[in-house]
């Protein structure tokens, strides 16, 4: 009997991670879905997130891969650097980053199969630390890479045979830009981070269009390491952290909608190193949230600010979350998550009772009126919704004072009438030092019967108010105790509409001022300066200044005061110079943009103001270096802020798709590097043609100077290398269509002809190159068809002169024209010569209306002489015909008479034969010239020289 030893039953754990350690974790967009990494147990979990009916979460594990399933995914059996990137919406894709080279990967967990993206540029699957991919929250899957592909790529998931396969839906082309980090956040916005300087750059990949440009402050170490960014869950705040020179932490908080920064705080770096930075809360009342870690105490250093109010001074939290972050948990959105080694908890931030409470507690607004769009657009739907319901407005007509408390000041409102008007006369006491101000006005011309006025105090404590005058905000000013109108809006309504119909004017100005917030720019609509009040309070207020400084100057230009617009723009220098001082760049734009649109309206209004001559002294010589992390730089040409030097990168409006000829020469790009590896010596014969091809066709789109008057960038030496051969190209036709034939042979004729053939088909792809590049930009351009003109011609002229041998002067002639034209405008490029062409195209432009009405009144008159003075019979110049016509050419050409030695006239005369100068109004085409050669005296000069004859 054989014996066998007791068989081994392998039992499988399904236990997640098989209890051990949680390394990481990533939640998908919709926070329904999470997924664990246990780099002890090497697997991964997907877990899904439910509320029970109790509004509980509950967690259970509904996928996974065990080790096994991602070395066969991988093909790796190393998993040191593990990271988990994103998590589907949908429960089933992931994307790690697998290895130290940047690899990535998208597994379908659930099938547990890895995606293969089949696209141009991606085929190896990888993406540097300047790369960034995401999900998006329709589902799709976005990825922008950098070099050397520089694209933008959106896939959806399509089903097939029961799996889902990633499909690009659409390939977009970044541009061939320089050092910047790509982000990708959720609705599909990308965001461009350049070092050079320090420039944020915002595209809608959906649309593909250009959205806002953040310059950061140059006092911000200029280093992707240092610096994160994020968006709130509506997408109507953009926070960005990074470092100063002295290493402190700084944070900026700046509006999507306008690109303004709204608000910002430095953290010392005594208190920590940066450990988490985000938005917490649900949509309604999500908080920033900021946290340092110390690394010797291990203790955390957290803030919670609402950048809703304007302020991120705030003081460290110390009762909110302390608790919970000093129980190793994180907060992400509305979920705090607690990981205490292989177990996993989450619950709802919400639901918190120490967060309930700091939502509860009072915040003051701490932002300037005009930002403050919210509230005030929210207080102007609630009048209008109460009319739209036959509800009177209910503030009528009352004499009695009211007090109307905020937080600094008590409003009191106190309402006197008389027979042509009503006045409103308001108060405020100062609770900080019990003052009380003078006492200020506003009328409206309506009856008391009829009187209506609405007001409220905003969360900042300035007061507005809505009457048939017009809706009007004022303000304290608390160091001069007094009352100041910082904001006046009126829609242009008659007086007599005013005093009978008080409710109506009302709602009139109520419309035409929300029509204007519904633009959604993130500030209030410029206001009326019709007030004087209004225009004198604002032209010595920086930020409104900043704001509205176009029509404040405009506002000074009406009043046909010089001496205060000089006042308003020696401002507006004092505060932009400031600002630049101090690196606040995106603040300094802000003030010279104001100036800028101002200027032409200036030199209109006042040559002696001089005040472009003054804008370029106070700016043109402008100089700061910036701090890159390692050491101080100059502002150099790659950089992107164009309003201080020339710079090379242009932001177009637009992204474009990858057309055909992306695809094929960046194929070409890609098998150039296998030739140089595997046929060195076809490498080296081809070497100098394909540096030339890639120059300008693989980058010139992208480049900095111009080279025809259509736009069309390209470097400098490709200027010269094209300005060489179209010369070869003028000179070969010059010589064939110049010297005689009795000078050079036919056989060398035909060189020539064929050598313009072949360089003419150069010239023409290049043409066909910017066509393709920009079709619309190519069509709509004069110049293009000018340069095409001058390929083709001598082209076509060149083919047709070797099939004929002969061929006619006039199309030689306009060839040769064409020509030379054409090299006299290849000079532009260069800054000597670039002067006069400005001068002269700028000339032209202006000139062109006076041509049209020349053109016109020439017309007229040619029109008019040749009805008056053509002939009314027929005739000929061959055959004399003497009628009564007056206006025939045979009657009006000279006579001459026979005169014999003794003086007498004999009977024979000669008659001259008359042309088309006899009568050149004959003809319509003759009298267009007459009437020119009349304005300019030719014609006059030609009757007086027949007459002297």
């Amino acid at each position: 009997m054989s014996s066998s030893g007791p068989e081994e039953l392998i039992v499988e754990d399904h236990t997640p991670h098989r209890e051990k350690e949680i390394s990481q974790y990533v939640f998908s967009l919709n926070m329904q879905y999470i997924v664990t990494w246990s780099k002890d147990d090497e697997s991964i979990v997907g877990w899904s997130i439910t509320n029970d009916l109790s509004n509980d979460l509950s967690i259970e594990p509904i996928n996974s891969l065990n080790t096994d399933d991602l070395k066969s995914l991988l093909n790796n059996n190393v998993f040191e650097i593990f990271h988990l990137k994103r998590a589907s919406d949908c429960k089933r894709f992931i994307i790690l980053y697998p290895m130290y080279n940047e690899e990535f990967a998208v597994i379908d967990i659930t099938t547990k199969s890895r995606q293969i993206l089949n696209v141009q540029g991606l085929k190896e699957n990888q993406l540097s630390y300047h790369d960034d991919i995401a999900f998006l929250e329709n589902g799709d899957l976005a990825i922008a890479k950098g070099e050397p592909v520089n694209r933008a790529y959106i896939f959806s998931k399509l089903k097939f045979n029961d799996k889902y396969q990633w499909i690009c839906k659409n390939s977009i082309e970044l541009g061939k830009y320089y050092d910047y980090k790509c982000k990708i956040n959720k609705n599909g916005t990308l965001f461009m981070y350049f070092n050079t300087p320090h420039v944020i750059i915002q595209w809608n990949l959906i649309t593909r269009k250009f959205e806002m440009q953040y310059i950061l402050n140059w006092n911000l170490l200029a280093d992707f390491a240092y610096s994160q960014l994020e968006m709130n869950s509506d997408n109507t705040l953009l926070v960005i952290t990074s470092c100063s020179e002295s290493f402190n932490t700084s944070v900026y908080v700046y509006s999507p909608k306008s690109g303004i920064e709204i608000a910002n705080k430095t953290f010392n770096n005594k208190i920590g190193e940066l450990d988490q930075f985000c938005f917490i809360g649900s949509r309604e009342k999500e908080r920033f949230f900021i946290s340092f870690k110390n690394r010797k105490t291990k203790n955390y250093v957290t803030y919670i600010s609402n950048p809703l109010t304007y302020t991120l001074d705030v003081s460290p939290d110390t009762n909110v979350l302390h608790d919970i972050l000093s129980q190793n948990c994180k907060v992400i959105n509305d979920y705090i998550i607690k990981i205490d080694k292989n177990k996993l908890s989450i619950k709802k931030l919400s639901q918190n009772e120490n967060w309930q409470n700091h939502l509860q507690s009072k915040e003051r607004y701490a932002g300037s009126t005009f930002f403050n769009t919210k509230e005030i657009k929210q207080f102007i739907l609630s009048i209008l919704e109460r009319y739209k319901s036959n509800q009177f407005l209910t503030q009528s007509y009352s004499d009695v004072s009211n007090e109307h408390p905020g937080e600094a000041y008590t409003w009191i409102v106190t309402n006197k009438s008389d027979e042509d008007f009503n006045a409103t006369y308001l108060k405020a006491k100062i609770k900080s030092n019990l003052k009380e101000t003078p006492e200020n006005c506003f009328y409206s011309y309506d009856s008391v019967d009829e009187y209506r006025l609405e007001f409220k105090v905003l969360k900042n404590d300035d007061i507005i108010f809505v009457s048939s005058s017009g809706i009007q905000i004022f303000s304290v000013n608390s160091e001069e105790s007094s009352i100041e109108l910082i904001y006046f809006w009126e829609e242009d309504i008659e007086y007599i509409i005013r005093k009978t119909q008080a409710q109506e004017s009302i709602i009139n100005h109520l419309i035409s001022f929300k029509n204007k917030l519904d633009l959604d720019i993130g500030i209030l609509p410029t206001p009326n300066f019709g007030e004087y009040d209004c225009y004198s309070t604002l032209k010595n207020n920086e930020l409104a200044l900043k704001l509205y400084g176009k029509e404040i100057i405009q506002k000074s230009i009406q009043r046909n005061a010089s001496n205060e617009t000089n006042e308003i723009l020696d401002n507006c220098y004092k505060y932009s110079i400031s600002m630049f001082e101090s690196g606040d760049i995106n603040n300094f734009l802000l003030f010279i943009n104001q100036i800028t649109f101002a200027l032409v309206e200036l030199e209109k209004f006042n040559k002696n103001l001089k005040a472009t001559e003054k804008f370029l002294l106070k700016i043109n010589l402008l100089y700061r270096r910036f701090y890159d992390g390692f050491k101080f730089r100059d502002i150099n040409d790659s950089s992107l802020l164009s309003h201080l030097q020339y710079y090379g990168i242009y932001v177009h409006s637009y992204l474009s798709n990858t057309s055909f000829f992306d695809y094929l020469f960046f194929w070409i790009s890609e098998n150039w590097n296998l030739l140089e590896r595997n046929y060195p010596q076809i490498h080296k014969i081809l070497k100098s043609p394909y540096l030339f091809y890639l120059s300008y066709f693989a980058i010139f789109p992208q480049k900095n100077l111009l080279l025809s008057l259509n736009g069309i960038p390209m470097e400098n030496n490709i200027i010269f290398l094209i300005w060489i051969l179209y010369s070869i190209f003028m000179c070969c036709f010059l010589i064939v269509s110049t010297i005689s034939k009795n000078e050079i042979s036919w056989n060398n004729q035909v060189i020539l002809l064929i050598l313009t053939i072949f360089l003419g088909f150069i010239h023409f792809i290049f043409e066909i190159r910017q066509f393709i590049h920009k079709p619309m930009h190519y069509i709509t351009s004069p110049w293009n068809w000018f340069d095409l003109a001058a390929i083709l011609f001598p082209t076509i002229t060149s083919i047709i002169w070797l099939h004929d041998i002969t061929i006619p002067v006039w199309i030689i002639t306009i060839s040769v024209f064409l020509l030379e034209i054409k090299f006299l405008l290849f000079f532009h490029v260069l800054e000597y010569f670039g002067t006069y062409f400005a001068i002269m195209i700028g000339v032209a432009q202006k000139f062109f209306s006076f041509l049209v009405v020349l053109g016109i009144l020439v017309l007229a008159f040619a029109h008019s002489f040749h009805i008056l003075l053509r002939p009314t019979a027929k005739y000929s110049y061959n055959q004399p015909s003497y009628t009564d016509d007056t206006n025939n050419p045979w009657n009006l050409v000279s006579t001459y008479q026979f005169i014999s030695s003794n003086g007498t006239v004999e009977g024979l005369s000669l008659v001259e034969i008359p042309d088309d100068n006899t009568n050149m109004f004959a003809l319509f085409s003759t009298s267009l010239l007459a009437v020119y050669f009349m304005l300019t005296g030719i014609y006059n000069k030609k009757l007086n020289n027949t007459k002297q004859k």
